[in-house]
């Protein structure tokens, strides 16, 4: 506690001492944000939110999304090969379960799976997407299960009436990296359209840790005129195939000898496919003073088979295990300004439906005694979200979610001799009520500051996975976050934010290792994460631009002396960024995770801690009119790293590695 309570004064101080830097007044506090409800602005939301624009993400030297989001504050990827395949982003400590904490969604479309394998972010690439909401600590109201640390907006390009673009971009790098895309946009008339298109191929890191990828979507939207003009109608379509290998872990021994026995791997020929596809139809209408609607559904079909334990006694189809989901979202939502007792005022109300089916076929599929799982899960929530305002710089914000779920998971045989089908062993599931809120308050003293604070209600519920192998009490966790943080921006020029939380969750959900075959089970007693985090964006000069942020989380079991496993302390990143020439930029960052303890050392005693990392990647960018040339090298000093570790079996992260990328805008 003494590292948070020497952050808190050195941001403090940095805070006092800023407004000697201002100019004149800001206008980055009023950026809409999206994902909170009702579009609020930075200036209304009483949470830690993080924007990454389309020129970030052009800046940036990274070539993932799981790159890029692990660059932000209380940020840290938690990878298993070095690819956004089987890579989850933890928020604020949540561990080895932030892909099922941690909320992803795609122009508002959840995006985390039924199971445990949690948002797949191989399937967006970096061109297609234009604006990333990273919202901490809220989210339990609008979009309920699963945002427990917080929100994910990934918003995607569009295209814009009477315009046309084309971008082309092509990348080279270490371990075989192909990259290519295409984005397009164009319209006609009423009709506004874009592609995206993308292929990837790399050998990987580690000896079979390659993955393919390729990713086709489009967009068309319809914006008619007259007395239609209220209108705005939109369908998307979204289709992913990957192929990955699976080379497992290494042991101690392996991960420090040297390159050769990191990249090794016992298991040459396991692997997996998924074909995933993705259908989105909704509409907006502007009522004007009578208000705004939404409507939107969403279809998502995913196969994923893969091989694990691959013996050459058997066919690949003999020993192919599936998982088969298929999920409908439905989504319905109102928002209307107003005032009342001369106050402004803005109501949201929603409701909305998620259902799905979900099968797992382990080594083979119609084969006598062989099991699968099947499960399927549904849920409707309502919610109701006010934002007044009783005076010109204070808002309070109030909301409040009924959830209802139910989700049964049925181990099923197959027999021959009963009629060739799979017939139901035992049955595993539940039904439950959950109630998630909010309730906030900003404040702006002045036209630089914003102060806020929050505290939060919210729950997750368990997964089909979890349900598959589960404790016969497994049950929801419910919990609350309460935040307090302050906005400073005294003109365009420089923004530093900070926030301090506190998260208490009960009947936490997690993978009891510990009594040979594992299940999934609540813990006995609570978690709690206490921490801050600090972003600083700043320009001095006119060609100099500065990033930074530094996170602290203290993740303990309540009432114990051990911290949650994998899960570091203390996260920090950094960004300089100098335009040499005009069309000459050189950027540097660094970013920093320490030490965290072994995914299975529940009690900080089994194994030895796990030693912290730093990375540095430097990258050179020339702009030529329509062209634009990158080439940079990650990890520059050949840091060795990982960023999983279960019993002391390492799963090694990529050395050294360099790439060039060339794009072309029309």
């Amino acid at each position: 506690m003494n590292t948070l309570r020497y952050c808190t004064v050195a941001v403090a101080s940095a805070l006092i001492a800023l407004p000697a830097l201002a100019n004149h007044a800001a206008q980055e506090l009023d950026e809409v944000i999206v994902s909170a409800p009702g579009d609020m602005t930075l200036k209304s939301t009483p949470h830690s939110v993080t924007v990454i624009t389309r020129t970030d993400i052009e800046k940036a030297s990274s070539s993932s999304l799981a790159d890029l989001l692990s660059r932000q504050a209380n940020m840290n990827l938690q990878s298993y090969f070095g690819t956004d395949k089987k890579t989850a982003i933890d928020m604020r400590g949540m561990g080895d379960t932030a892909g099922s904490n941690v909320l992803i969604m795609v122009d508002g479309v959840r995006r985390n799976e039924m199971d445990l394998s949690g948002a797949d972010l191989s399937t967006m690439p970096l061109s297609q997407i234009e604006r990333i909401e990273i919202v901490r600590g809220g989210g339990a109201v609008v979009y309920g299960n699963g945002a427990v640390a917080g929100v994910i907006n990934i918003i995607t390009k569009r295209g814009k009436s009477g315009e046309q673009s084309l971008t082309l971009e092509a990348t080279r790098g270490s371990y075989g990296l192909k990259d290519n895309r295409l984005h397009a946009t164009g319209s006609a008339g009423a009709f506004i359209g874009s592609i995206n298109l993308s292929n990837m191929d790399t050998d990987g890191f580690r000896n079979n840790g390659g993955l393919r990828s390729d990713n086709a979507s489009a967009e068309l939207r319809f914006l008619p005129t007259g007395a239609l003009d209220f209108l705005e109608v939109f369908a998307r379509v979204a289709t992913h195939y990957d192929e990955y290998g699976l080379p497992g872990p290494v042991s101690a021994a392996d991960f420090n000898a040297g390159k050769r026995e990191r990249r090794s791997t016992i298991f040459p020929n396991d692997k997996g496919v998924t074909n995933e596809k993705n259908y989105v139809l909704g509409f907006n209408a502007d009522f004007a003073q009578a208000g705004q609607l939404k409507f939107q559904s969403s279809l998502r079909e995913r196969i994923n088979d893969y091989v694990i334990g691959y013996t050459p006694l058997l066919t690949y189809k003999e020993q192919e295990s599936s998982i088969q989901s298929y999920s409908s979202n439905f989504l319905l939502q109102y928002d209307n300004d107003f005032r009342l007792f001369g106050m402004q005022e803005k109501i949201t109300i929603g409701v909305d439906k998620l259902q799905g089916d979900y099968k797992r076929f382990e080594e083979g599929r119609y084969f006598p005694g062989l099991y699968r799982k099947a499960g399927e899960v549904y849920s409707s929530g309502s919610f109701g979200h006010l934002r007044v305002q009783p005076l010109d710089n204070l808002t309070l914000t109030g909301g409040y979610r009924q959830n209802q779920f139910s989700t049964h998971m049925n181990n099923e045989q197959y027999d021959c001799p009963a009629g060739c089908d799979y017939f139901v062993q035992s049955t595993q599931g539940g039904r439950w009520r959950n109630y998630g809120a909010e309730f906030g308050a900003t404040w702006q003293p002045s036209d630089n500051w914003t102060l806020f604070a929050s505290r939060t209600k919210h729950f997750r519920n368990p997964n089909v996975d979890e349900l598959a192998l589960a404790a016969n009490d497994l049950r929801p966790q419910k919990g609350k976050t309460s935040e307090i943080g302050a906005r400073y921006s005294p003109n365009k020029d420089l923004y530093i934010s900070t926030t301090l939380f506190r998260m208490r969750n009960e009947n936490e959900i997690y993978y009891d290792a510990s009594a040979g075959l594992g299940v999934n089970r609540n813990y006995d007693i609570a978690t709690m994460r206490k921490g801050l985090e600090t972003e600083v964006r700043w320009k001095p000069f006119e060609r100099l631009s500065l990033y930074g942020n530094v996170g602290y989380v203290f993740p303990r079991f309540e009432g114990t002396q051990a911290d949650i496993p994998l899960v570091p302390r203390k996260t920090m990143s950094a960004r300089i960024e100098w335009e040499a020439l005009p069309d000459f930029v050189w950027s540097i960052s660094g970013r920093y995770a320490g030490g965290s303890y072994d995914g299975n050392d529940f009690n900080n005693t089994l194994y030895n801690k796990l030693d912290s990392y730093t990375l540095v990647d430097t990258a050179v960018r020339y702009q030529f009119k329509k062209l634009e040339l990158t080439a940079g090298i990650n990890n520059l000093f050949n840091e060795v790293y990982t960023t999983r570790v279960y019993s002391q079996t390492f799963y090694p992260m990529p050395d050294r590695n360099g790439f060039v990328r060339l794009r072309l805008k029309f």
